[in-house]
């Protein structure tokens, strides 16, 4: 086999094996911590996506073209809302149902991951057809053979890597990952 096809292979399961990490980690955290699963994590992570975009165009209708202040307030934006989103439903929606049977907080978060499914169709009338989310990471690849390096999906392994760390050493080595410990082993 051809090594730089086999290199391609190995980049592109390495691209799709963090993505499916940081989803992991996400739902992880959710149901180690609070017991619960919660189905409404991928409709959070679509919200934020569209809050990225929304924020991409209100900034560039503003006459803000760097690319760099975009990817900045984009991903700041995205994950604000994100983390908004999870705290409310957390403590509106997962916390009083703590005593309730099981079935009843899986059952509300998948409802709740209709509604913002629904919300976003709404916000966006044509919202559930795909989008190409605007280009803020640099565009170059590197070809070496049959093997090509986007410097984007090398900037977003990276990326990924460091926040699946960075999440493992807030658990691990800091006093609120002390504490959200101690709450997954005795509510």
């Amino acid at each position: 086999m051809d090594p730089g096809l086999a290199g391609q292979y190995l980049l592109n399961g390495l691209m799709l094996g963090v993505i499916y990490a940081m989803v992991a980690v996400g739902f992880t955290l959710f149901f180690g911590v609070l017991d619960v699963i919660k189905f409404s994590h991928g409709d959070v992570v679509m919200v934020g996506a569209f809050v990225g975009l929304a924020t991409f165009i209100g900034l560039r209708d503003l006459g803000i073209v760097s690319n760099p202040a975009l990817l900045l307030a984009v991903s700041a934006a995205a994950l604000l809302s994100m983390a908004l989103l999870g705290a409310l439903i957390a403590r509106f929606l997962v916390l009083p149902l703590r005593t309730a049977p099981p079935l009843n907080t899986l059952l509300v978060t998948l409802m709740l991951g209709l509604a913002l499914r629904e919300a976003v169709r709404l916000f966006y009338p044509n919202g559930s057809n795909p989008k190409p989310f605007p280009r803020l990471l640099p565009e170059e690849a590197y070809s070496f053979g049959s093997f090509t390096l986007r410097i984007d999906s090398a900037i977003l392994l990276a990326t990924g890597v460091l926040a699946i760390v960075l999440v493992h050493l807030l658990i691990n080595k800091t006093r609120l990952g002390l504490a959200i410990r101690a709450v997954a082993q005795d509510p």
